[in-house]
């Protein structure tokens, strides 16, 4: 479907152009990765923060973040999408707590196919907010 398509193409967009950070295509969508690796690895060659999936019905992401960083209230206001249970196919987000790093999972469905964007000033400070703090310096 060409608004899965759209907006795996927005995303990428957006990731590309964050300093020291590039996304590589695989098989069922993209990774997202830092060039100078993630803070979590013990080795620097761990640079994934977060992956992307599309199929026929929904373009999903995950993003990977220090455990701890953001609450869910903050994410949905952040990412402008409510909580979804996990089952649930309908766009929405749902934060996993997890160790050593936190991720929010982003779906988008047809039910916000043609309303929703990753290209709005609230997600693109996220993301970049996230960047900053997954890096090794």
């Amino acid at each position: 479907m060409q608004w899965i398509k759209d907006r795996r193409l927005e995303l990428q967009r957006i990731i590309d152009s964050i300093n020291s950070c590039y996304t590589t295509n695989n098989k069922t969508g993209f990774t997202l990765n830092s060039t100078n690796g993630v803070i979590w690895a013990k080795t620097r060659r761990s640079k994934k923060w977060g992956q992307a999936f599309e199929d026929d019905f929904r373009f999903y992401v995950a993003i990977d973040f220090p455990e701890g960083s953001y609450e869910l209230d903050e994410l949905i206001e952040r990412i402008g999408l409510n909580v979804k249970e996990e089952d649930e196919q309908v766009s929405g987000i749902r934060l996993r707590k997890d160790s050593p790093f936190d991720s929010v999972r982003i779906a988008v469905y047809e039910d916000m196919s043609a309303t929703y964007s990753f290209d709005n000033k609230e997600f693109i400070d996220f993301v970049n907010e996230v960047a900053s703090k997954v890096m090794n310096k």
